[in-house]
């Protein structure tokens, strides 16, 4: 060997190797993974107990994103065409109001009819 390779001789493995690595250990993890008839694989690798059945599959078209500050905005939204509703916490609420959006998306959440809509908080 010569003098200034001394770091090859350490066999240390290339980045790529790690994580092909990496990927078999989470392949392997998955294949040994029971999943209970009816739910998602997804679901059977979490730490909790609770099974997520999977969703039937849908086009979403149509997003619509709400200012969580904007109460009244929110139920028109609900009855919109729009397949998705987000109500925003970040950037369409400023600073001194994200408390009052948080307030307002959690009586939303609970009080609003969405129908068949798929709804999202953005935080």
């Amino acid at each position: 060997e010569k003098e200034g390779s001394s770091i090859s001789s350490f066999n240390r493995p290339a980045p790529s190797q790690k994580l092909a690595a990496m990927l078999s250990a989470v392949a392997q993890r998955l294949r040994s993974t029971v999943v209970p008839r009816g739910a998602s694989l997804v679901a059977a690798t979490r730490t909790s107990f609770t099974v997520v059945e999977d969703c039937t599959p849908r086009l979403d078209r149509c997003e619509l994103y709400v200012p969580g500050t904007q109460k009244k905005i929110i139920p028109k939204a609900a009855k919109s065409a729009a397949d998705v509703i987000v109500m925003d916490l970040e950037d369409s609420v400023a600073a001194g109001e994200k408390e009052t959006a948080r307030e307002n998306v959690i009586e939303a959440l609970n009080t609003v009819d969405f129908g068949s809509k798929t709804v999202a908080v953005r935080i």
